[in-house]
């Protein structure tokens, strides 16, 4: 579908044509509108078209989805763009009622695309309003806090259908002993089976919304510091047991540092008195940036005087940028610090650090929405497609006829896939015409509907004919039943995508339209053209030309050779045709000839060297070796001719071919459709 030439187009003509008045902000508090009459603005009729009415609201709305401008108040923007934009809206209009006037909008292969245009956006829409926004919003709920847990791990066997009944035993031991008193720390010790945390007391990184498993993250929000979840919670992985320990809000944190690190020729000892003596410059005031500058062994910070150039970082999330994490001692250290603070010494395994807190932030749920939203995409989103599948097969009347699957599976080979020869001669046509699958309000799913579709969509071929097979199989042929159902009311429940498609529609009419009317028209009229022509050509001019020649070595002592034989009379001529190393101009005897200082850099070159008119240059070091050259004459800039200048005026000329169809259709609407621009009401608005 192209709507190119629709609103959209119409509204990026308009920017062009508004320049910075539509950057323009409020004005003065003199123009200021009370409640009331704001409230009463949207109903404003501004102008009609026909007999369709364009209202304030309507006006305000087009401009703030066009423009870029979303919060804008339209009373807010100078007049004189306005009433531009209403110009363009105007025109936009007049198209749109002349495309209905046609029938355009009845024409079956028009009706067809707009159906498949809504199909394209409804789908992605719904997910949009009912699975990814709602989810999104959650994790950035959540995202205002983080939290460090105590985790025990009991692993399960990851092979499909393998018995956990010894791993379920376990953690139900360890859940024992904690009810027991026995401390989370000594059960994480005994029972755990994430090494990692094990050695920690189960003690695990801080955590936030949308970063580790679902099912942890819930329980995690469910508790308060000190709790423990009161149950084991199953995950792909294994068991767990969750226990609470700190819950603040999340901040980022953007830090710069010294540091002082261990080498060969420096221990401990002696790196740790170099850090305390820089602490102490610093103590006294001297300059943090200069001195990491010049002392810190991180050359990487130390040349943007000790900050750390991965951006903001909290406990939970890490760095901005996604570039790993800090160790423990100085996280812990740097979180500990408030704007502007200096720590003392930190000692890792690097060495020691003195860390200054440069900024600190909360989480924003603006900036890090979009983050957030395709990590969900990536990790969640479809395991909750399919739950919110099942939902609605429930809730549409979706369902199977089981006794009708059971002898479907007894009458066919469950060890066999349905590209083998002959798999459906043991379903008899009784069979095949029972219902094996409930469709809501579409035909259902017979067994000879399915088994036809195994063998004649390449998405099904080779399904397997055992339950999971014609499970997965029945899934595929009812989904975009169940999803054409669930989009089939998004207009009444949501006017934005209303709005949306009534745009798409418009789109696809207006250009149908306007193809018809203009494009479809504009073929090129050599008697205009040339009419176009003798009216511009005299912005059209040639550059100034000279005709050169060069003799091309690779060498300088050829060059100087060379250059000395043409100094005592020799031909150029005949030296460029049996020394010239450039590919093709032995046999042109060196010629370029008549060349524009534009487009050839040899003419800037020699130019830039000062060779007059007829006379020959000195070596000249030009690309891989050494040119002399030869001006051997100049012709003046003069009008091109007709030929000459098309290339650059058959563009224009088009154009203003183009905008005179459009103006002479526009013309002949506005006599079928009045055009009622309400002047009075839009110098009230916009009153100075």
């Amino acid at each position: 579908m192209n709507i190119s030439r629709s609103l959209l187009a119409a509204a990026l003509v308009a920017l062009a044509l508004f320049g910075s008045a539509c950057g323009s902000g409020p004005k003065s508090s003199t123009n200021q509108k009370d409640d009331n009459y704001i409230n009463q603005l949207p109903k404003t009729v501004l102008a009609e078209v026909g007999s369709e009415k364009i209202s304030y609201g309507t006006l305000e709305k087009a401009f703030r989805k066009n423009m870029g401008r979303k919060n804008v108040q339209l009373w807010e923007v100078e007049k004189d763009s306005v009433t531009d934009f209403l110009d363009l809206y105007v025109k936009y209009r007049l198209k749109v009622q002349d495309a209905i006037g046609r029938g355009v909008n009845k024409e079956p292969d028009v009706i067809d695309e707009i159906k498949k245009n809504r199909e394209a956006v409804a789908v992605p829409f719904y997910y949009d309003k009912h699975i990814i926004d709602p989810a999104v919003d959650k994790i950035l709920k959540r995202r205002e806090r983080e939290i460090k847990l105590a985790v025990i791990l009991v692993g399960t066997p990851q092979t499909p259908g393998a018995d956990t009944t010894a791993a379920y035993q376990r953690i139900t031991a360890a859940m024992d002993s904690l009810k027991a008193g026995v401390s989370f720390a000594d059960v994480a010790q005994k029972f755990s089976d994430d090494e990692l945390s094990r050695s920690n007391g189960g003690e695990i990184p801080f955590s936030t919304g949308g970063f580790i498993l679902r099912e942890i993250e819930d329980a995690m929000f469910a508790l308060k510091p000190g709790e423990i979840y009161p149950e084991p919670i199953r995950t792909r992985v294994g068991y767990f047991i969750v226990k609470q320990l700190k819950n603040e809000p999340l901040r980022l944190v953007k830090v710069s540092h010294i540091l002082v690190m261990y080498t060969a020729d420096r221990d401990s000892a002696q790196a740790e008195a170099r850090a305390d003596s820089i602490l102490t410059l610093v103590r006294k005031g001297g300059d943090f940036e200069q001195l990491a500058r010049e002392l810190s062994d991180d050359k990487s910070s130390a040349q943007n005087g000790g900050a750390l150039a991965n951006g903001f970082y909290s406990r939970s999330l890490g760095f901005d940028a996604g570039q790993g994490r800090l160790v423990p001692e100085f996280e812990q250290a740097m979180f500990a610090l408030k704007q502007g603070q200096i720590s003392d010494l930190v000692q890792t395994v690097y060495g020691f650090h003195i860390i200054k807190c440069d900024s600190v932030k909360p989480f924003s749920k603006i900036d890090g929405r979009e983050s957030v939203k395709k990590r969900y995409k990536s990790v969640y989103f479809e395991d909750d497609k399919r739950a919110h599948h099942d939902s609605l097969r429930r809730a549409l009347g979706y369902g199977w006829n089981k006794s009708t699957l059971t002898q479907f599976l007894a009458a066919v080979d469950s060890n066999a896939t349905s590209n083998v020869t002959g798999w459906r001669d043991s379903i008899g046509s009784a069979l095949g015409a029972q219902v094996l699958y409930r469709a809501g309000r579409n035909a259902p799913i017979t067994v000879a509907a399915l088994a036809d579709s195994m063998q004649s969509r390449n998405d099904l071929r080779g399904t397997r004919l055992n339950r999971s097979g014609i499970e997965g199989a029945v899934a595929i042929l009812s989904e975009p039943m169940i999803i054409a159902e669930a989009t089939a009311d998004l207009e009444k429940t949501y006017p934005d995508f209303g709005s949306l498609m009534q745009e798409f529609r418009d789109g696809i009419l207006i250009f149908r339209v306007e193809n018809e009317e203009v494009w479809s028209k504009l073929k090129f009229d050599s008697t205009r053209a040339m009419a176009y022509y003798e009216k511009e050509k005299h912005r059209f001019r040639t550059d100034t030309l000279y005709d050169i020649s060069e003799i091309y070595v690779l060498h300088d002592s050829t060059a100087q050779n060379l250059h000395q034989q043409l100094l005592k009379g020799a031909s150029f001529e005949e030296l460029a045709a049996n020394n010239t190393l450039r590919s093709g101009f032995r046999e042109k005897q060196g010629s370029w000839g008549n060349v524009s200082a534009a487009g050839n850099t040899l003419v800037q070159k020699a130019l830039s060297a000062n060779v007059g008119i007829g006379e020959i240059s000195k070596p000249l070091k030009f690309e891989q070796g050494y040119s002399i050259v030869k001006i051997k004459g100049r012709e003046l800039p003069r009008t091109k001719t007709y030929q000459e200048a098309l290339p650059d005026f058959a563009a224009e000329y088009q154009d203003q071919v183009q905008q005179e169809l459009l103006e002479k259709w526009l013309s002949t609407l506005k006599q079928h459709y009045p055009v009622d621009i309400k002047t009075a009401e839009i110098d009230s608005i916009w009153e100075q």
